[in-house]
């Protein structure tokens, strides 16, 4: 949101610099996440893993730009990232990664619809 004095408060439309920003960012926490996966997560927890990233891989051959369709694949996939979030035992980076992944979401969406 963004506020100026005696125009009001808007949502503020994310520049180019301010995506790719976001994207370096996510990145890195997505890293560190797979990192502590690795090292913390159960059988049971990879088993679970490996079975959600068959099916994002099978949806991925069938994706379209439809925008419903392009709702559900981009929700699968944040579901994939943040089961290895959560699974990584740190709830400060699960938070951050989606709040980063939100932002991003919500702009794809926009520029689908």
């Amino acid at each position: 949101i963004e506020s100026r004095p005696r125009v009001g408060s808007r949502v503020r439309t994310p520049a180019l610099d301010d995506i790719r920003e976001r994207y370096i960012v996510r990145e890195a926490l997505a890293v560190q996440s797979a990192r502590l996966f690795c090292e913390r997560a159960t059988k049971k927890q990879r088993k679970e893993l490996l079975t959600l990233s068959r099916q994002l891989d099978k949806e991925a051959d069938h994706v379209s730009f439809d925008g419903d369709a392009q709702y559900a694949f981009q929700s699968l996939h944040l579901r994939f990232h943040m089961q290895i979030a959560e699974q990584s035992g740190s709830l400060l980076l699960c938070e951050m990664l989606e709040r980063s992944h939100a932002l991003i979401f919500n702009w794809l969406f926009d520029v689908n619809h």
